[in-house]
């Protein structure tokens, strides 16, 4: 039995699944008004990890790193613009709804670009100690002679 799939913003094509949206809100409800945390919720509802790893808020080449000695970061594709928009607006429209309170757009732009951060550095963690795992190990001549 698929899901049932519906517009997170009425006009916007941006899809959810119904119950992830309904514990999105409930969370959000629940953990006293916290932005990031709702973000979070809806946008690991709409998008894989991976999906998120491989793409920035806007699209935009990195500011330059103080260090000259660091390799330069690739550039990664922008999120669609109708979704940030989608994800936007619905949370305008909820957090005036459940607090009755007004966000500004840029305070979810934020919490946007902290998610696509926060999934970037996990990826990297997690290569990092795969990587580190398939290293050899080198024993030290005591414990090649208790083998």
């Amino acid at each position: 039995m698929k899901p049932v799939m519906v517009q997170l913003v009425q006009g916007h094509n941006l899809r959810i699944e119904k119950p992830d949206l309904k514990f999105a809100i409930q969370t959000r409800r629940l953990m006293s008004g916290n932005l990031h945390l709702m973000v979070n919720k809806l946008m690991e509802s709409i998008y894989t990890r991976e999906y998120m790893n491989n793409h920035t808020l806007t699209g935009m080449a990195p500011r330059a790193k103080k260090l000259g000695n660091t390799p330069p970061t690739p550039v990664k594709p922008g999120l669609p613009k109708e979704d940030v928009l989608a994800l936007t607006l619905f949370m305008i429209q909820a957090w005036k709804t459940y607090h009755n309170q007004v966000i500004k757009p840029k305070d979810v732009r934020v919490a946007i670009r902290s998610k696509l951060s926060t999934e970037t550095r996990a990826f990297l963690a997690i290569n990092t100690r795969q990587s580190e795992t398939n290293l050899p190990i080198i024993l030290s001549e005591d414990e090649e002679a208790a083998k």
